[in-house]
């Protein structure tokens, strides 16, 4: 039997991380977790909405429940999410003791050249400065962090 595997698909907003989930789950039958789908469905907010009252923190931990149900029950599961500092992908990777040693984890960068996120953020209806925030307090994963092996992805195709 196969050890089930627990990625984090890491990046700034609009490099091509829900593209990359969507066909990761379509090709190979990983449950996606999205912290932009959680966020709409909790609050009905979207990142660039999202009041600092503790939302997130609730965000987050039903995220934590969520994947530690789907990984208690042998799947393959994705969070696609900024995850942008170092602390936030630790707590992605955090497993009950039981479930450590037993299950893979991946983190996939995805990156992509800033005209084109400028671009695509623009088309969502996004702006600059959303993208300048994150940059703000951003820390590139590491190979190692969370007992998580580092792959990354540049993305430059027309996906996003």
């Amino acid at each position: 039997m196969n050890r089930p595997k627990l990625i984090v698909l890491t990046g700034l907003p609009a490099v091509g991380k829900s593209e990359a989930s969507k066909i990761l789950s379509e090709e190979y039958g990983y449950s996606v977790l999205s912290t932009d789908a959680l966020r709409k469905s909790m609050f009905g907010q979207d990142y660039s909405e999202l009041k600092r009252n503790g939302d997130e923190e609730k965000m987050r931990l039903e995220l934590i429940a969520r994947k530690l149900y789907q990984l208690s029950e042998g799947k393959d599961v994705i969070i696609d999410s900024c995850a942008p500092t170092d602390n936030f992908r630790k707590r992605m990777f955090h497993v009950p003791k039981r479930l450590e040693g037993r299950i893979d984890k991946i983190v996939l960068y995805v990156q992509s050249d800033e005209e084109l996120i400028e671009e695509r953020l623009l088309t969502r209806g996004g702006s600059k400065e959303a993208i300048e925030t994150i940059k703000r307090y951003w820390e590139d994963p590491k190979d190692g962090d969370g007992g998580a092996r580092l792959y990354r992805i540049q993305n430059n195709s027309g996906l996003n």
